[in-house]
């Protein structure tokens, strides 16, 4: 069965609220559980490798959610729906922490928070008890969710609130097993589920709260509203049609962003995923493991993981990463060197990027051959905007839901030279935050300043990027040689206790743990770089002592190491490693601990199993072992002393042999270089392409050297043409207008619904048009007898015009898109009866009485004021220009002339009376290609444009002049010699009457039009003034009249198409 896809948007400034769209997780899931309830939401791995994952579906969620909403609101005091007193003030329940293991039982807890309206602060299990208290204290927590492994964390967190501070009370949650279990061991029927709190305000972001590393050195609460999470759910750039296959397997923990992402395409596209136990630490190998197990198609992973992959022996990891459809790495930089490897051997790397405050900033998608992996792909759905920053670098400005201001990400950026608009490399952070290569996060502003506070210290500053653990560079404060052994060592003893006082307000993964691990300086010796305000210069520091601190992770590793004893004495190597372990993880004498305990059960962390390692391989080393044999994953591969002692004893299998790697990298693919245009002109969005002035302008513009591409939105039909460039050049042919071929690369054709939210197109087809720099609005039916209420889809439609605009701008704010609208001279046709003179100024009309009095102006008048307002409303993001255009005649070169315009239908009719209608006064005719000229001067003009603008012939002629010559084309026979055969306008109006046969005589579909407006409009009563647009176009100051080569051309087109005979 299919995957029904869920309607849910996140919407643009303009666009209109529906009340049918998915606005929550819950309600998310419940769509799921409801239309594709059978369908597989994820596969839960678990400790025992040998065991399949557990298949969860949509509906078994969902009923695990319920029963987890019953459990709460029967085990946890306080918990409670919102309630809404009677000025509309909510009042929710306080917060309750989510501190466990990653799981899918954190999927569970958190749904049902969210749908009984609790706020849900995410904790990560990895906190400090410091930060842990920090965050529950930040948040008033009233409760907090403690698995068991997370448990001692907890408790020392909570023992350190002071006396008369009430501590949130530690509810140990039950597993997701136990959820999911129908064979009712709890009782589930007999406890009550409550209902769903469904109000939702997009402005509360009192809903979920995520944390960061802050300014201070102590994680923050960030708060954010329900749309945050669905941010999450719409990061993809697969069609609403494009089948989405097969498992993705994620390493990420569910407590952070990037873990929430695989949840999220599960529920939005229904792309299942595959997450490790909790109490498994992904490594290299089990991501491999568990990537068979599910037969996943795809993986999410963080750096250090894909970078051991690609260093395991005999491309192991590089034959299955191949074969999958995308590999997402984020969280950190991954080491270019085995990004490179993993390309080179076909792997599809994307490269992925997010921070707290937004959430997801580059989509998820299948890259194709010339994708990049440097270079994120911003998504274009949530208003990010890119700045420019120093050095031709760039920033970046996302609008999280809900907050209402902006948020600067600290991430410098630089264009890739190929996509400028879309992809850019992450350079590093602006800030001081220190990204392991782990993918966590340290922020070690507190560790600095705890060690710098010390008298004998001046400054320090951390270093680790892209390592595995920091260290510090201490500059001292007291007279000593950097040189000189004793001296350091001394002086490191001197300093240990503040940085021992610093660990405490550093997570786990940032500690500082060895004291070769500090690289002493003094101002006498090598001082610290610094700004001229005296702040340190972090990056140059780094680079002035990298030998040192090269020296000091060397030494690191070897720092306390005693040799293992020889291979075949068992019983010394187990003493040997319960003592390294028992060092490691700071475990006492007393307590109890076997040979076979899990060392990560024990409460080891990455950090801790990178660091054993390290000791193992140096102790092999000294005792004349090859340690650097010894695979990367070691410790996680045999994580107990029995099954580790068999290894390092000789009883199985020792070292892992490494081949040779062919080093020379794959030519990158660089012909996208030669294909694209190297012109960074214009964009030009064109709307009605199809129509006679909408194709001359497609060709004009597509030969103009400074337009680099044009995109033609065409109205969508049920033809059974399905080429949209084919349809669109019949439509050029109908005009005589021929593109060359090398023109054609310039243009995109998409057939569209305007009134349509996106055009009707795919997200992807959507976001391409948001490179837009100009737009010609030129769709309108040419229809008279509509009334006003019937144009309503064509105002959605320039709403949808001017929104596509501001997206571009949000996109590029360097970017002012300008949008010309093709208004018409009908939409002034009353101002010279109101205002007693027939020259009508280029200026915005703001009262309607001045349109002429049927359904066609009065729209194009409500369309301007709709320009008008988003010139206004978003000055200095989109530019509009109302572009009123007076009576259009055929093609000057082809001479083709629509026949279903009403005044080759007034010649066919007249034909068939056998006499023209005698019109007094002057014309102003200009032919379309003439037109398209002008139109597009107006619109590419260098300098700011007026907001209105005419555009009719200057030179007026006399009606008659063109009577006779049309007399005479048609062959008309009048009474007088050399007179044109033409008759008084009322009374061949009375004989257009008469006459049923709308075929030989098309005028009586118009004749209201006819008897009310035509002869005011096109006699010289309504006179366009033409001055600023005479001035912004040359084409049109030099137009001259219609002439009798115009009249005789026009008559030949209409004969050979079979209008007239």
């Amino acid at each position: 069965m299919s995957f029904r896809r869920p309607n849910f948007e996140l919407l643009h400034p303009l666009a209109a609220t529906k009340n049918d769209n998915i606005r929550t997780f819950p309600e998310l899931l419940a769509f799921n559980a409801k239309h594709n309830g059978s369908s597989l939401f994820c596969l839960q791995g678990v400790k025992d490798s040998s065991e399949p994952p557990v298949p969860v579906t949509f509906e078994q969620l969902q009923k695990a959610v319920d029963r987890c909403k019953a459990w709460l609101t029967s085990n946890v005091a306080g918990i409670e729906l919102p309630k809404v007193d009677a000025d509309g003030r909510v009042t929710k329940s306080p917060a309750v922490g989510i501190l466990m293991g990653s799981d899918v039982g954190i999927i569970i807890y958190m749904m049902a928070l969210l749908a009984l309206g609790v706020p849900v602060v995410l904790l990560s299990a990895r906190l400090t008890p410091v930060a842990i208290a920090h965050l529950l204290k930040a948040t008033s927590a009233g409760a907090v969710l403690v698995s068991a492994r997370c448990t001692r964390a907890a408790t020392d967190a909570l023992s350190s609130y002071d006396e008369g501070e009430k501590p949130p009370t530690v509810y140990e949650p039950i597993s997701y097993e136990r959820y999911l279990d129908d064979s009712d061991p709890i009782g589930w029927a007999s406890l009550e589920v409550p209902s769903t709190y469904n109000v939702v305000d997009e402005m509360d972001r009192n809903v979920v709260i995520m944390h960061s590393s802050g300014t201070t050195g102590l994680p923050k609460p960030i708060y954010h509203p329900h749309k945050y999470l669905l941010g999450y759910a719409n990061n993809h750039l697969f069609g609403p049609e494009e089948k989405v296959d097969g498992v993705s397997c994620s390493t990420l923990p569910l407590f952070h962003g990037f873990g929430l992402l695989a949840i999220s395409l599960s529920l939005s596209i229904g792309k299942p995923f595959c997450i490790p136990a909790a109490s498994v630490i992904p490594t290299a190998t089990s991501t491999l493991a568990l990537i068979r197990s599910c037969n996943a198609r795809s993986l999410m992973s963080v750096p250090s993981i894909l970078e051991d992959i690609e260093k395991l022996p005999n491309n192991e990891g590089l034959d299955v990463l191949k074969q999958l459809d995308y590999v997402v790495v984020g969280g950190g930089p991954i080491k270019s060197g085995n990004a490179e490897a993993l390309v080179a051997a076909g792997v599809k790397l994307l490269n992925h990027m997010g921070c707290t405050e937004i959430g997801a900033i580059a989509p998820i998608f299948i890259p194709g051959p010339d994708y990049d992996w440097h270079y994120i792909q911003l998504r274009k759905d949530i208003g990010l905007r890119v700045e420019p920053a120093e050095d031709g670098l760039f920033k970046l400005i996302g609008y999280p839901f809900g907050w209402g201001v902006e948020f600067p990400v600290s991430d410098l950026l630089q264009c890739n030279p190929l996509q400028p608009e879309t992809q850019f490399r992450v350079l590093g952070r602006a800030d001081d935050l220190l990204v392991l290569a782990t993918g966590e996060k340290i922020l070690p502003r507190m560790m600095e300043s705890t060690v710098s506070n010390d008298s004998k210290v001046k400054d320090a500053i951390a270093f680790g990027d892209g390592r595995f653990n920091i260290g510090l560079i201490v500059e001292a404060n007291i007279e000593i040689d950097p040189t000189d052994e004793a001296q350091v060592k001394s002086y490191i003893d001197s300093i240990w206790p503040s940085v021992e006082a610093g660990n405490e307000f550093t997570d786990a993964h940032g500690k500082i743990t060895s004291k070769s691990m500090i690289v002493v300086t003094a101002p006498s010796y090598k001082p610290l770089a610094r700004t001229d305000k005296g702040s340190l210069i972090r990056k140059t520091i780094v680079k002035d002592f990298t030998d040192k601190i090269e020296e000091a992770y060397k030494k690191s590793e070897h720092e306390g190491i005693e040799a293992m004893p020889p291979a075949g004495q068992t019983e010394d190597i187990r003493t040997w490693l319960r003592n390294m372990v028992e060092r490691g993880l700071n475990l006492g004498n007393d307590d109890e601990w076997t040979d076979q305990d899990d060392f990560f059960e024990l409460g080891m962390d990455s950090l801790q199993a990178t660091v054993l390692r390290r000791k193992i391989v140096a102790g092999m080393n000294k005792s004349g072992g090859d340690g650097d044999s010894l695979q990367p994953d070691l410790i996680f591969a045999y994580p107990t002393i029995e099954k580790m002692v068999g290894i390092l004893a000789g009883k199985a299998v020792v070292a892992v042999d490494r081949e040779d790697r062919v080093k020379n990298m794959a030519q990158k693919y660089i012909n996208i270089v030669n294909s694209l245009d190297s012109n960074s002109g214009a964009v030009v969005l064109i709307t009605g392409s199809t129509g006679s002035l909408g194709a001359f302008l497609l060709a004009q513009l597509s030969g103009l050297p400074n337009v680099s591409k044009v995109i033609c939105l065409n109205r969508r039909t049920g033809a059974a043409i399905r080429d949209f460039s084919l349809r669109q050049q019949k439509a050029l042919e109908r005009g005589g207008i021929e593109i060359p071929k090398s023109h054609w690369e310039k243009i995109t054709v998409h057939e569209v619904d305007l009134k349509s939210a996106q055009f009707g197109l795919s997200s992807a087809d959507y976001n391409s048009l948001k490179s837009v720099t100009h737009i010609i609005h030129n769709a309108w039916p040419m229809d008279f007898n509509r009334s006003l209420e019937s144009f309503e889809p064509h105002f959605q439609g320039t709403k949808n015009i001017i929104e596509l605009a501001l997206a571009a701008n949000t996109l590029r704010p360097e970017n002012v898109p300008r949008i010309l609208f093709t208004s018409s001279v009908a939409v002034v046709g009353r101002y010279p009866s109101l205002n007693g003179t027939p020259l009508i100024p280029e200026i915005p009309m703001p009262d309607p009485s001045v349109t002429d009095h049927f359904g066609y102006p009065e729209a194009k008048w409500v369309c301007e004021q709709m320009l008008e307002e988003a010139g206004r409303t978003y000055a200095g993001r989109v530019e509009t220009i109302i572009t009123r255009v007076g009576q259009l005649t055929g093609s000057e070169s082809s001479g083709a002339w629509s026949p279903k315009e009403h005044f080759p239908s007034i010649l066919k009719s007249s034909q068939t009376i056998g006499s023209l209608p005698a019109v007094q006064g002057t014309l102003s005719w200009i032919p379309v290609d003439r037109a398209a000229k002008v139109v597009i001067e107006l619109l590419l003009q260098p300098t700011k444009p007026a907001p209105v603008y005419h555009l009719e012939n200057p030179m007026r002629q006399p009606w008659m002049d063109i009577l006779t010559l049309l007399s005479r084309a048609l062959d008309l026979k009048s009474s007088e010699e050399g007179k044109p055969a033409v008759i008084p306008f009322d009374q061949w109006l009375d004989k257009v009457r008469s006459i049923d046969d709308y075929e030989k005589n098309p005028a009586g579909n118009v004749v209201k039009f006819l008897e009310e407006e035509f002869t005011s409009m096109a006699s010289g009563a309504v006179i366009l003034d033409t001055q600023k647009a005479r001035g912004a176009s040359d084409t049109l100051a030099n137009s001259g009249g219609i002439e009798k080569k115009h009249i005789d051309l026009y008559v030949n087109y209409w004969r050979s198409i079979g209008h007239l005979g």
